[in-house]
């Protein structure tokens, strides 16, 4: 699985219903981008709405969140965000010496 990472620079100031997708522009001279997306790659991207906009993105941030996050807590916002999308990923994976794979799960 690949994620990509799309910034709307500062100098994107659109505004109206098209573009309420996106957070409010910020100084379009400066250098904090107005929106940060996660997207995993061939995500769908168009919507009746504005041709921009991605369909399902994994994850959102303002430009500020993205230029403050630590790196663990970034790992862990896209991993709830994949969570939720395939499933509760396992705790550890067992390779058996013949070849098999199982799937280890916290107990509930």
């Amino acid at each position: 699985m690949e994620v990509l990472i799309q910034s709307v620079p500062p100098p994107i100031d659109y505004v109206g219903p098209q573009w309420d997708f996106l957070l409010s522009p910020v100084d379009s001279t400066g250098t904090t981008c107005r929106a940060v997306f996660f997207v995993e790659r061939g995500t769908p991207k168009g919507t009746p709405r504005c041709g921009q906009e991605y369909l399902k993105p994994l994850l959102m941030l303002t430009g500020r969140d993205y230029e403050t996050i630590g790196f663990a807590d970034l790992m862990g916002r896209l991993e709830e965000a994949l969570d939720k999308k395939y499933g509760q990923r396992p705790d550890a994976v067992f390779l058996a010496p013949d070849g098999t794979r199982k799937n280890l799960y916290p107990p509930k």
